[in-house]
């Protein structure tokens, strides 16, 4: 496996809110968030790959790639651990799962990093609930769930900033109900660098 970098400079918080919502309005941006939005049955239990449930599992080379490319170290937290995806490639660390009884809403301890696949429909709450107990976050999402809101930009570069994004592809390459491009997005508190991409080659 190769892997291809890029680095962006983005030299001030208005380059990048610029970048992602030059001409879009407040209702613009709700629109075309609203698509993205994947609302969960009252029973989310079912687990499977589609759009009636607000579970999408992680393929497993996935899952391994995102913890080897971002090296993880400390004290580290799978928020939703599902099947285990992420969870299996960090040894020692600690996990939350709602349909197990470990609600990562009643977790308060400070982690060194976070690293999974949130839930799409919460992921507002989800981001800022980890923004308050993790130095770095590292989300596998799709991309706009992060880069279509301007807020949600502000809000990360309010308390740190994104380190890199790394492109995964569409989402039906990775068995995902959709076809939207998702990125593993690495968000560190107190980071004021620059964002750099890289790209995930299989099989190269």
């Amino acid at each position: 496996m190769r892997t291809v970098r890029l680095t962006v400079v983005l030299s001030t918080m208005e380059n990048l809110v610029k970048t992602y919502s030059d001409g879009m309005t407040e209702e613009d941006d709700k629109a075309f968030n609203r698509q993205w939005d994947v609302v969960p049955p009252k029973n989310v239990y079912d687990v499977r790959n589609d759009e009636t449930s607000d579970i999408v599992l992680t393929p497993d080379a996935i899952a391994a790639d995102v913890v080897r490319h971002f090296r993880p170290t400390g004290r580290m937290l799978d928020p939703c651990r599902g099947s285990g995806a992420f969870w299996n490639h960090m040894p020692g660390a600690e996990w939350c799962e709602a349909r197990e009884g470990r609600d990562f809403f009643a977790w308060y301890e400070k982690v060194d990093w976070i690293v999974s696949n949130p839930p799409y429909s919460i992921f507002a709450e989800w981001m800022e609930h980890s923004l308050k107990i993790a130095d770095n976050i590292v989300y596998l999402i799709p991309l706009a769930k992060v880069f279509s809101a301007e807020k949600r930009i502000r809000d990360i570069y309010a308390v740190g900033g994104i380190v890199e994004t790394r492109l995964y592809g569409a989402g039906t390459a990775l068995g995902f109900p959709f076809g939207w491009p998702c990125g593993a997005v690495h968000i560190r508190v107190g980071y004021k660098g620059p964002m750099e991409w890289s790209f995930y080659i299989p099989n190269v």
